[in-house]
């Protein structure tokens, strides 16, 4: 693995962290608002910015299923972060291009898609 392969994994690396901080708060939120006597229950949850646009989205999909969705100002999602009873992933995406960490019962990956689709790299 070269210098920038390896920048890449670790910048893919705290970027799941920071997200998996996000929905780690989110899932405790519930048990610390249930002790001060409110609580909002929901399965999806929308973060738009002062036009209207969706900017954010945390929601359920599949049973046991939970997504962290960040957007660009376009409305295309820009960032995925889910997680379900077996496996979690991140998925980073820009014109078209992905750098995606998956990780699941067995084994973990990494791969890279140009703008056009072609794999640029993958391990293992």
């Amino acid at each position: 693995m070269n210098r920038k392969q390896f920048a890449i994994v670790a910048v893919g690396m705290i970027v799941a962290a920071f997200a998996g901080g996000i929905i780690g708060g989110v899932i405790a939120a519930p048990a610390a608002a249930e002790a001060g006597g409110r609580e909002i229950i929901a399965s999806k949850i929308k973060i738009i910015d002062d036009q209207g646009r969706i900017r954010a989205a945390l929601f359920t999909g599949e049973p046991d299923t939970a997504c962290l969705a960040i957007y660009n100002q376009a409305g295309q999602v820009r960032m995925m972060l889910g997680v379900d009873e077996s496996r979690s992933g991140i998925t980073l995406t820009r014109d078209g291009a992905i750098f995606m960490i998956t990780q699941d019962v067995d084994a973990s990956n990494v791969l890279i898609k140009d703008s056009a689709g072609k794999i640029k790299w993958v391990a293992p």
